[in-house]
């Protein structure tokens, strides 16, 4: 009778806790070099489409660190497999808004995964998201210059 009673809390516990005992996905996250010293770095981490196109319900979203004129790195940890977006802007001025000008170009810099070059137009989750498998993976997004 112990014994079954010793397994069946067993059996309980493990089913409780093997949501948090998995694997899961870790994602380090490489920035280029940002203009300037002042100011913060924040990101969006999005899991789906329709959340990235409304710039709603990031799965995370936090400002992570001052801003620096050398390369940066952090890791986003804990995370389930599957496609992602990620954003990220230099707020310079502190003000925690991504500032943007005349035709909603933005005023301060910023990266979006998969995106090397200046954009003149919202990109496509098609164009920005990645797949994150089980493990750790990398990504490296370079900051773009604000438009003049």
């Amino acid at each position: 009778m112990r014994i079954t009673t010793m397994f069946c809390c067993y059996l309980l516990a493990l089913a409780f806790l093997s949501p948090t005992i998995g694997l899961g996905a870790d994602l380090k996250v490489k920035v280029s070099p940002a203009r300037s010293n002042s100011g913060h770095l924040f990101y969006s981490l999005y899991g789906a489409e329709g959340d990235y196109n409304e710039e709603k319900n990031p799965v995370r979203e936090e400002s992570v660190w001052e801003a620096s004129t050398d390369s940066t790195e952090w890791r986003i940890s804990g995370l389930e497999p599957g496609e992602y977006s990620l954003t990220i802007f230099h707020d310079e001025n502190d003000d925690g808004k991504h500032n943007k000008g005349w035709f909603g170009r933005p005023k301060e810099m910023f990266a979006i995964s998969n995106i090397t070059e200046t954009l003149w137009n919202r990109p496509r989750w098609e164009t920005i998201k990645f797949v994150l498998e089980e493990g750790q993976q990398e990504v490296e997004v370079d900051m773009l210059l604000k438009w003049q």
